[in-house]
């Protein structure tokens, strides 16, 4: 009686075990690309247009850390400096170095503040409705473009980050090239990380082997 309650005792750990190996990881939000300077700051000037005069629209390259995320929030240094407030955002991928599929898109009416009302305009805050999957090394894609009639300003960073840089036009003409960055952060969730497979398939065999010698038993 009592080696079948020991191995009875045995089969409920190994199946806690079992359990706690297939339970997903707690998760939390985590910085995957940041260029902002210490205390959320940037230059006011110089500037990437967005908008008239010539609608232009900007894209700003970045690339996840290792690892595996869901996109939580995007936040950008962009102003308004003439027009109406209205503003969309677009999170891409990549294609050949170019900015490529749409992965969330993002409207803003009224979210931008004045360029040049003494300090620094509050950021633009993209909150994700899709949670779209980030793959660690793998590029990604930011475009701020705004509809006729308004002149925004992505604001440059201050920390000396540069990247790939795309600027479209109206014109049949774009132009990409190395270049400072528009201040911006992205920041996503790990993905839940289970237990090796090894470690399951460990626990599932101790399993057998408590459940066939409780019966012999």
């Amino acid at each position: 009686m009592r080696r079948t309650q020991a191995w009875r005792v045995v089969i409920g750990g190994i199946a806690g075990l079992l359990l706690w190996g297939i339970h997903p990881r707690p998760t939390e939000a985590m910085v995957l690309y940041s260029n902002f300077d210490i205390g959320d700051t940037f230059d006011l000037l110089p500037a990437w247009s967005i908008g008239d005069p010539v609608n232009f629209r900007t894209s700003d390259r970045f690339v996840a850390p290792a690892g595996s995320f869901t996109l939580d929030q995007i936040d950008l240094a962009i102003s308004l400096f003439q027009g109406p407030n209205k503003l969309d955002l677009q999170l891409r991928s990549d294609a050949s170095g170019l900015p490529g599929a749409t992965l969330e898109a993002f409207h803003f009416d009224g979210a931008m503040g004045p360029s040049f009302a003494g300090g620094l305009p509050p950021l633009v805050l993209a909150h994700s409705l899709t949670n779209p999957e980030l793959v660690g090394g793998q590029p990604y894609w930011i475009t701020a473009s705004a509809p006729a009639g308004t002149s925004a300003f992505w604001h440059f960073n201050k920390t000396g980050a540069i990247d790939t840089h795309l600027v479209e036009t109206n014109a049949p003409a774009s132009f990409v090239s190395k270049s400072t960055q528009g201040a911006f952060r992205v920041t996503g969730t790990e993905g839940a990380v289970p237990e090796p497979a090894s470690l399951l398939l460990f626990g599932l065999g101790l399993f057998g082997v408590a459940i066939t010698r409780l019966r012999a038993d």
